[in-house]
């Protein structure tokens, strides 16, 4: 600052202040003296980064195993809500036609044909007589659709369950029930009409065919049909007692022995009185089934065979055997 003094018009000495010009050079330091007193900002180090990203795995190593088990337990669900659909359509399947057996074998030719191998057993014709009281036993069907049309097709519990539930198939693949014939309830060349059913409404998604070519159904738990099994089904025909060998499909036996509670192999089946519906759980492993106590799921299961029977869901208890 410099202090300049002036005389006036009236002959007074003034004084005034005034600020002098700066030089560049001048302006240049200023300006670095003004930066240099603004703090610069900092970036995170690589060991905060570090921690960040450790925390967020921490984290998400105990999200994602409650997510997935979330999502299972709600699948798990589904499946024991499906079963009870499945005990109501067979409930109405009953009020109709009886109970829905878990094994029978249908002849494609008819007691017509020369050789009684290819004829309706009697058993056969005791069970569809008692569905379908006019039946008449001497009609020929080609039930598949395939080449054999004189080969009998025998079903088990897990087939019985998708024909006597959903009826025939019509050439799209879709479930149309049985004709209300009373002579020809199995009439598979007129699919139209009147028809009695299906029972239940079955996912096409979830519809594979077994090795002998039958639908077969499957539960709604994730992973490929190829690593799944399908539901199994019993039927302990109106309390007269279960069949073991009813527990396949495709021709063989997949499970020993129904569940019984209690523990010994004498021990009284579950739903004596009616039937059981398996489902091998999210490792799509039935077991071997047995004796089963639900206070003591742990001694129950407790061999290696059947451990795997831990995580199967059944009609006749909520949820997995072994939670």
């Amino acid at each position: 600052m410099k202090r300049i003094n002036k005389i006036g018009n009236d002959g007074g000495v003034r004084t005034s202040t005034v600020c002098p010009r700066l030089s560049v050079e001048s302006k240049i330091r200023h300006a670095g003296r003004t930066r240099a007193a603004v703090p610069s900002r900092r970036g995170f180090s690589l060991i905060e980064l570090l921690i960040v990203i450790a925390v967020i795995g921490i984290l998400m190593a105990f999200i994602l195993p409650a997510v997935g088990n979330a999502r299972l337990r709600a699948r798990i669900a589904e499946v024991t809500t499906e079963m009870s659909k499945f005990e109501a359509a067979i409930e109405v399947f009953k009020g109709n036609h009886g109970p829905v057996p878990s094994a029978i074998t249908l002849s494609q030719l008819g007691d017509t044909a020369a050789g009684p191998a290819d004829r309706w057993s009697p058993r056969a014709k005791t069970i569809l007589r008692r569905m379908f009281p006019e039946i008449d036993f001497d009609l020929a069907h080609d039930f598949d659709g395939d080449p054999a049309t004189t080969a009998p097709i025998e079903l088990r519990g897990a087939e019985c369950l998708v024909l006597f539930l959903g009826g025939l198939r019509d050439t799209d693949g879709n479930f149309v029930g049985f004709s209300k014939n009373p002579t020809d309830p199995l009439d598979v060349a007129n699919l139209g009409g009147s028809r009695d059913g299906p029972f239940f409404e079955f996912d096409l998604s979830r519809i594979q065919v077994d090795t002998s070519g039958r639908p077969i159904y499957y539960d709604p738990l994730p992973g490929s049909i190829q690593d799944k099994k399908p539901y199994l089904y019993a039927s302990s025909s109106g309390g007269r007692g279960y069949q073991t060998s009813d527990l396949g499909y495709g021709g063989a036996q997949k499970m020993t022995d129904i569940y019984r509670s209690g523990s010994t192999a004498s021990s009284p089946p579950f739903n004596r009185n009616s039937f059981q519906i398996i489902s091998p759980g999210a490792d799509g492993e039935y077991g071997t089934g047995g004796p089963f106590d639900p206070e003591a799921p742990n001694a129950s299961l407790n061999t290696p065979a059947r451990k795997v029977e831990s995580d199967n869901i059944t009609n006749f208890q909520s949820g997995v055997l072994n939670p």
